[in-house]
């Protein structure tokens, strides 16, 4: 059985941007291009998107290299990411090439084998043999991609338009493009972008000489150009019209600064060294020619900066000339608007678009995609590089100039098309999401976390913090937190109110869950605001004694109620003997009367912890009385100077005594602690909270002593100091307004 060829587009379809085909035979895989795209406005905090590699990185074995079509970054701005999960060799002209090391070396990825290949070379990646052909497009050093493999001859065009008079001189190769594919061309994967346009693209020269008029026009003061950083064959254009009329020429913008020296050292750009300057350099109006990027009005660009009034060498005044050279690309209209509005207002006389031809497109028209198809008179015709429109269209034409429907494949990114050289058949398709990147997170935030952004954008969020007890019972009054909702004057009665209905819903032994709570605030700042804010919520356990004092609380509007109910919180949770240090709860009982079973409990668990070496932040010798232990060993206190290690142990060191070894045994729970006072049975019910102690006579102060030393509790001559705070026992602010 033949062997069947697959071609699967793993990116590309349906989107402007990071294009990544592979093609697949047996155990032999290629890829061309490997691209990224710039996230939509609406993608918060994204800086790049990227393909999905899992299919290439699971079949890395086969994987024979990468061939680049160009040097722009959505056909190669995604490799720094992909070499460093697979090993490969990348292919590519000298520019591209270049492009791509220094791409590599800024995202630190090495080792990677880097091939220059020229117009006219053959090679062969295992059961590919691909021979290039030169293609004019906006960036020298461009070509399209003619694959031989058993089945038959795959076409891959790239970036083309079929421009017979470009700045450079380089054409679209037809004829080349007709003599590698004698035998016919079983699939073409067509640039489908300008689908949509009538007729021819204009031709590069036509931008050539309208810059030559504007250039004439300006001739009092300073012409500053934007365009793309890549787009390297208009930027040669406009050197050559600056030494023309006299002019020196200043670079501002990272990318086009590295593009630009790329390009000379390469020899693409040909200029003296005496044509650049600085940016800030002493040089007539009328003499200076300012290079920069932002012709998509993005916010941290050079020209935008000058439109803000935020560029540190450039400030741009009236008699400035500032031509935009850069086609808008969809999305971008309401920055670019923003931009070109601002430089209006600085009296800069601003050209773009509408008023000259002062930009053309690098893709080729319906004209010349369909003269591509009759070149090629392919067997299969596979749309790529353009929205799902273009995608349409580009197969409607070929439909309406002879190819059948069968023959026309509209694929989706990770679409899989498998041909035997006569048919072809779609199969199983792979993984092709999108991979969202946001500084150093690849990956990891996805579409629910861009719709949490998105939301947050809108209506803004609160945060409710809701204090409950073990049986999940209200057991406090609720904190509310309001960012970017509501203005700050109305926040305290809204929140307040807010507050009331949680009680209202949840006060009488309702059950608290976080999702009903999360339903009930959303409904309730609904009917009050109209405004659908994010709720998060939050439910805070805390013990039952903490609970009743903090729901004892009263509480009243504003900050000074607020801050009054965390105290008695707080409090109320110091007191509670280092509940959450010593791992066991006292709620319920007051620090001077706990039973015997508890201080047992307490005996046992700290001898434990010392015979392990192990002392929690703040926990002290087995049996301190809980004031102690609250008042000596808060957390945030360590002395040790390291998180987990060892602790004072306080009690011991105060009676001047050595602590206990770790090789002791612990006292067991039946053995009586040395004490005067004999403890009470375990069975024996805990006095309330308000009872007097039985004792009425004072613990002599060497007996306090060597109670605390040894593990038993004395009776308390006064009420225990409130603890001192560390670091993680603040008092939390008052965050009840916004």
């Amino acid at each position: 059985m033949t062997q069947a060829l697959k071609i699967i587009p793993l990116s590309g379809l349906g989107e402007i941007g990071k294009n990544m085909t592979v093609l697949e035979f047996g155990r032999d895989m290629l890829i061309v291009d490997c691209g990224v795209k710039f996230p939509d406005n609406d993608m918060y905090g994204i800086d790049l998107v990227l393909p999905q590699f899992d299919y290439v990185v699971q079949n890395r074995e086969h994987l024979r290299g990468i061939v680049l079509t160009h040097g722009h970054l959505d056909h190669i701005g995604g490799l720094s990411y992909l070499l460093r999960q697979v090993s490969t060799t990348v292919y590519g002209t000298a520019l591209t090439i270049g492009m791509v090391k220094r791409q590599l070396q800024e995202a630190g990825v090495q080792g990677t084998r880097l091939q220059i290949l020229q117009d006219h070379e053959r090679f062969t990646l295992g059961a590919f043999k691909i021979n290039p052909f030169p293609v004019a497009h906006s960036i020298p050093g461009s070509v399209g991609l003619v694959i031989d493999t058993p089945v038959g001859a795959v076409v891959h065009t790239g970036d083309y338009k079929l421009d017979e008079t470009p700045t450079g001189g380089r054409t679209t190769d037809l004829k080349r493009l007709r003599a590698l594919t004698p035998k016919g061309v079983l699939a073409l994967l067509g640039d489908s972008t300008n689908a949509d346009k009538p007729g021819h693209t204009p031709t590069e020269q036509l931008v050539a000489d309208e810059l030559d008029r504007l250039f004439t026009e300006a001739r009092h003061g300073r012409i500053i150009i934007a365009t793309f950083g890549s787009l390297l064959a208009r930027l040669r254009e406009v050197m050559a019209l600056a030494l023309k009329h006299g002019r020196k020429v200043a670079l501002t913008g990272r990318s086009l600064e590295q593009n630009v020296e790329l390009a000379r050292e390469l020899g693409y750009i040909k200029v003296p060294d005496s044509l650049i300057v600085p940016a800030d350099a002493n040089v007539p109006d009328d003499r200076m020619l300012i290079l920069s990027t932002g012709s998509q009005g993005e916010p941290r660009s050079a020209l935008n900066r000058m439109a803000t009034g935020q560029h540190r060498q450039v400030q741009v005044k009236h008699g400035d000339t500032i031509i935009v050279s850069g086609g808008t690309i969809p999305g971008n209209e309401g920055d670019v608007s923003r931009m070109l509005d601002r430089l209006f207002e600085r009296g800069a006389n601003v050209i773009y678009g509408r008023l000259a031809n002062v930009h053309v497109s690098g893709h080729g028209s319906r004209d010349e995609l369909l003269a591509m198809l009759k070149a090629t008179k392919p067997k299969f015709l596979i749309p790529v590089h353009g929205e799902v429109r273009h995608l349409h269209l580009h197969a409607r034409l070929a439909e309406a100039h002879g190819m059948r429907p069968d023959q026309i494949f509209i694929l989706e990114n990770g679409a899989v098309l498998a041909t035997d050289g006569k048919r072809a058949w779609r199969e199983q398709p792979v993984p092709a999401n999108d991979v969202l990147v946001d500084g150093r997170l690849i990956g990891e935030v996805g579409e629910p976390e861009v719709r949490d952004r998105q939301r947050l954008s809108q209506d803004g969020f609160i945060v409710a913090m809701i204090p409950v007890n073990a049986s999940n019972l209200l057991a406090g009054e609720p904190e509310l937190i309001s960012r970017g909702f509501i203005p700050a004057g109305r926040a305290t009665d809204l929140l307040g109110a807010a507050r009331n209905e949680i009680k209202r819903q949840f006060g009488n032994g309702v059950n608290v869950r976080q999702e009903a709570v999360q339903t009930a605030l959303q409904d309730f700042f609904f009917r009050e605001t109209q405004s659908r804010p994010v709720v998060l919520s939050s439910l805070l356990h805390v013990g039952s004694a903490a609970a009743q004092q903090a729901a004892a609380q009263p509480r009243s509007k504003g900050a000074d109620a607020d801050a009054g109910a965390h105290k008695g919180r707080s409090n109320a949770g110091r007191q509670n003997a280092g509940r959450s240090n010593a791992g066991h709860s006292n709620a319920g009982h007051s620090n001077a009367e706990r039973s015997n079973a508890e201080r047992s409990n307490a005996e046992r668990s700290n001898a434990g912890r010392q015979n392990a070496g192990r002392a929690g932040q703040g926990q002290s010798n087995a049996g301190r009385s809980n004031a102690s232990r609250a008042n000596d060993a808060q957390p945030g206190q360590n002395r040790s100077g390291r998180d987990g290690a060892q602790p004072e142990r306080s009690g011991a060191k105060r009676n001047n005594q050595q602590p206990k070894r770790n090789n002791q045994q612990p006292r067991s729970n039946d053995q009586q602690p040395r004490s005067n006072q004999q403890p009470r049975s375990n069975n024996q019910q805990p006095r309330s909270n308000n009872q007097q102690p039985r004792s009425n006579q004072q613990p002599r102060k060497n007996e306090d002593k060597s109670a605390r030393a040894e593990g038993a509790r004395p009776q308390p001559t006064q009420q225990p100091q409130k603890p001192r705070r560390g670091n993680n026992n603040r008092r939390p602010k008052n965050t009840s307004s916004s």
